[in-house]
């Protein structure tokens, strides 16, 4: 592959290159959206997969527990093989040229990585994972990374790192032995490849700009890292406020590290540029913390349509929509009052979900129905490096 290729060869070969990426071609014969509306969300949350999904998100979290992400840890074969897949893929990144253009938003070149992604990533899973298992593996990997078309990202993507994982799990090639080296070597690995492709690529946050994760783009590490720090004797949570323990511990712990990372790429204080966790930090102890945040994830991650509508479902992480929708559902499914032009982007904008109650800290409305919101590094380094306050 031509790594050089231009701005103009991107944009021209964008669409087709798209429909026919892997991305949407390599698991449709074994992964399948089952989630179309809210009688589909609300079986799923009262699914057992759904419970063991908590159930290992849970353990992991308190898997790391006192743990500093710098400790030595036994890391096991399949493991590492996964921390050594996840540096070669972040090792591309430097040999793609990346094209200044005028807009804010994703930079295509992005699709220079994915399609080595895609080209590259069925040699690192069959090295361990049985060969019937190969597709349905690498087709959560692939979603784990952002979509090449929209060039965005969101805790959708970083759901399906999770169920990378968990699917690994379910198939006994990991234990609770592991639980501890997955957190902090091997999604500490993916988490860190996600920030050299979101501050290379612009990668525009999915879904209304930062409401779904607690940054722009994340969830699950403020969650563990919360964790990670139940029951510390001196760091509170409330240390987050004060720089100096953000430089002293952020390569100790994930908490202070993600806060570190908000802090530079915004300016002001975090009251202003990220309210909730400004608000979170008053919590007492980081146990109550690392309790809401699974309660937060249940209903603002797993809980919101606008994502689960997108997660894929196969032989492993599996469950079926109570209409028994088949797979021509996926193209077919409907479009209630709406304008959205985006046919690659298709789900219902209803929004009744008859909960006259509901205190959502969001509006349920795709992604493809919100304006498009470059991220904060994109601004700022259109800016010519000036860092922006409220982005």
């Amino acid at each position: 592959m031509d790594m050089q290729a231009t701005q103009e060869d991107l944009t021209t070969n964008n669409q087709n290159k798209i429909q026919n990426n892997s991305l949407t071609s390599s698991y449709k014969l074994t992964l399948k959206r089952q989630i179309f509306n809210h009688n589909d969300l609300q079986a799923f949350i009262n699914s057992q997969i759904y419970i063991d999904y908590i159930d290992f998100i849970t353990k992991l979290s308190q898997s790391v527990k006192g743990i500093s992400s710098q400790t030595n840890l036994s890391i096991s074969p399949i493991c590492q093989t996964i921390i050594e897949m996840l540096s070669e893929f972040g090792s591309w990144i430097p040999q793609i040229t990346v094209h200044q253009h005028k807009s804010r938003f994703g930079n295509p070149a992005f699709n220079i990585w994915f399609d080595k992604l895609v080209e590259n990533s069925e040699k690192w899973i069959e090295k361990f994972i049985a060969k019937e298992f190969i597709p349905e593996i690498r087709g959560y990997l692939h979603l784990s990374f952002g979509n090449p078309e929209r060039i965005d990202y969101g805790t959708g993507h970083e759901a399906h790192f999770a169920i990378f994982l968990f699917c690994l799990d379910k198939l006994n090639l990991i234990s609770s032995i592991d639980y501890s080296a997955i957190v902090l070597k091997v999604f500490q690995r993916y988490l860190d490849l996600m920030r050299e492709l979101q501050l290379t690529f612009w990668l525009e946050p999915a879904g209304s700009h930062g409401v779904w994760g607690l940054d722009d783009y994340h969830f699950l590490p403020f969650l563990f890292g919360a964790g990670q720090l139940v029951d510390h004797k001196h760091i509170t949570p409330n240390a987050i406020l004060q720089q100096d323990y953000l430089d002293c511990f952020a390569r100790d712990y994930i908490y202070l590290a993600c806060v570190k990372f908000v802090n530079q790429i915004k300016t002001e204080s975090l009251i202003w540029h990220s309210p909730m966790l400004y608000d979170i930090s008053a919590v007492k102890t980081w146990r109550k913390i690392n309790e809401g945040l699974i309660k937060m994830y249940k209903k603002e991650v797993l809980g919101k349509l606008p994502i689960m509508q997108h997660c894929m479902f196969g032989t492993i992480f599996s469950f079926e929509s109570p209409a028994n929708l088949n797979s021509n559902s996926d193209n077919n499914h409907n479009h209630d009052n709406d304008n959205c032009n985006d046919n690659n982007h298709n789900h219902s904008h209803n929004n009744n979900n008859n909960n006259d109650n509901d205190n959502s800290i969001v509006r349920e409305f795709p992604t493809c129905c919100i304006n498009r919101l470059p991220s904060a590094i994109a601004a700022k380094a259109s800016l010519g490096q000036r860092i922006i306050p409220f982005d």
